[in-house]
């Protein structure tokens, strides 16, 4: 009994760490990156030719230098070393002389931000996918209206519910009820009307709509206004307003006759036309994304069906609708191909195009009314590093000229229509049906108002003049004193020094950019005779030459 024990234990951890092993063999643990990347160990460490302490006094490690040989060039020689340290940590890997050892005569790291700066109209080539959104559902419901005729105060009930499914929140419902009453002078003339609504909905919360309509009714013709108030409790306040016009031409009229009365028939042959709009205004701050990121298509379409019947001075209806909403992305499982300007040659993106600018910004969201700030646009230029023999430090590229940057053009459009028949029977027989199309979209791309502030890729009659250059970090050199001082002296009205430290912004005149710079105190100045401020033409100073290729 015992021995049985003993093998069957054996067997089960034995099939245990085989089913292990197999498992990290076919399916192996996801590895996440905690650096910026994955480098060569030979770059990663470097040691001047000329270093002669073998022992850091400090931590004791220790640290050996071997001069191998010299390349000779036209201004002088380039060594070669192989050096050792000890400071080797536990994740480090070896270098193809071993661990801790390495031979490396230099190099040039680069941290790249964003695109990469040299990027001039290269292909980025991108494959998205999302699933697309649909909402279908049906609802209907019932109205009573009470002594509606001419001359009279109409008082209306109405009550309806409806059923859909979203694919991406499941099943919903929503029931409405509301209350209206209407006041009407004569057959044709003015009139008005007061309405009372309250949405309850699964999925968007409570709303209550309030209405005023006004309208003119005349033989021909038929002019009404509407104004509303609502609430949603997921949504916040609004606002809306809405006109429409409408003329009609009766072609055809006649008469029945029954065996014991007479009874006028009004058959529905008319030609009709209207006109219309509307709008809405929120008013509790709701915020919007700045960019269409991606885009997308939509369709939707309604139907509805509605019958009535008139007894005495009561009307009662009825009716079923239903509706199809859908939103995708218009490039779904495509390969889209953009192309794409590094901050190095920002100057030749062309103007209002769908071409992705190496920036970025900083804090980027929703934006509200009540938002203080847009999010800040950062130019997200790459950092280079540089290690060798007699060479070190880190430097960038740096521009001469202050442009606009932009989102890619983007397009979305949404499009549908509704068809609707209404019946009506009792004192008056009826029979009508409308159709209607619509259609929207968003659009998104450079700011078309930026007053000429462009990248400019060159200047004429200045040959030395650079869109870009580079420069080392912590170079000391001279800016011209005057460029800044006119910015900024006398800023603040309050105070009387030169060179405020207040910071200035471009005055905007209707959205669109001017040559005068303002601060908070709402001090100006005109830029018009001073370009250098946005377009430096002399070539910067600098101590070391970095080129390009």
């Amino acid at each position: 009994m015992k021995k049985g024990f003993k093998y069957n234990f054996f067997r089960t951890t034995a099939i245990f760490l085989v089913v292990t092993i197999i498992t990290q063999v076919i399916f192996p643990t996801v590895s996440y990156a905690l650096t910026s990347g994955p480098s060569q160990p030979e770059v990663q460490s470097f040691e001047p030719v000329g270093t002669t302490e073998m022992v850091d006094l400090f931590t004791g490690d220790f640290t050996y230098n071997i001069p191998l040989f010299e390349v000779p060039g036209p201004n002088g020689g380039y060594p070669f070393n192989l050096h050792y340290n000890s400071q080797a940590s536990m994740d480090q890997e070896s270098s193809w002389t071993g661990l801790g050892w390495n031979i490396n005569p230099g190099a040039i790291n680069r941290q790249m931000r964003g695109l990469p700066d040299e990027y001039d109209g290269d292909q980025v080539h991108t494959i998205q996918h999302i699933k697309p959104n649909i909402t279908y559902g049906v609802g209907f419901g019932g109205g009573v209206e009470i002594a509606g005729g001419a001359s009279e105060v109409g008082i209306g009930l109405n009550l309806g519910t409806s059923v859909y499914y979203n694919n991406y929140k499941g099943v919903g419902y929503s029931i409405d009820q509301g209350i209206s009453v209407t006041q009407k002078g004569n057959t044709s003339g003015p009139s008005a009307g007061i309405g009372l609504d309250v949405k309850m909905d699964s999925q968007e919360g409570v709303g209550v709509n309030a209405s005023l309509s006004i309208s003119d009714e005349g033989d021909n013709n038929k002019n009404k206004f509407t104004l509303g108030l609502g609430f949603n409790s997921k949504s916040g306040a609004n606002v809306s307003m809405g006109f429409t016009a409408s003329a009609k031409d009766k072609l055809v009229n006649g008469t029945v006759s029954g065996t014991n009365k007479k009874k006028a028939m009004s058959i529905g042959n008319h030609s009709s036309a209207s006109i219309g709009g509307s709008s809405t205004l929120s008013i509790h701050g709701i915020g919007y994304a700045p960019s269409v990121s991606m885009p997308m298509t939509g369709k939707n379409f309604t139907t509805q069906f509605k019958i009535g019947g008139e007894v005495a001075v009561v009307f009662l209806s009825g009716y079923i609708n239903g509706f199809y909403n859908t939103q995708n992305l218009e490039n779904d499982n495509r390969d889209v191909a953009t192309s794409a300007y590094g901050y190095y040659n920002l100057q030749n993106a062309p103007e209002d195009s769908d071409a992705l600018l190496d920036f970025n910004r900083e804090k980027d969201g929703m934006v509200r009314k009540t938002s203080p700030n847009l999010a800040i646009p950062s130019l997200t230029y790459d950092i280079y590093s540089v290690t060798g023999q007699g060479i070190g430090g880190m430097y960038r590229a740096f521009r001469n000229d202050v442009g606009v940057v932009h989102d890619p053009k983007t397009l979305t459009e949404t499009f549908g229509g509704s068809i609707g028949l209404e019946i009506g029977v009792g004192n008056l027989f009826e029979i009508g049906g409308d159709a209607s199309v619509n259609y929207s979209k968003a659009e998104s791309g450079r700011w078309d108002k930026s007053g000429g502030y462009n990248f400019e890729p060159s200047q004429a009659g200045n040959d030395l003049y650079e869109p870009a250059y580079f420069k080392t970090y912590g170079e000391h050199t001279t800016d011209d004193r005057h460029e800044l001082n006119y910015i900024t002296t006398n800023t603040d009205p309050a105070k009387d020094y030169e060179a405020a430290s207040e910071p200035v912004r471009i005055k905007l005149d209707n959205l669109e950019a001017t040559n005068t710079i303002e601060n908070k105190y709402g001090a100006t100045k005109d830029l018009t005779h001073f370009p250098a401020v946005s377009v430096t033409g002399e070539r910067e100073p600098r101590n070391l030459v970095v080129g390009f290729q």
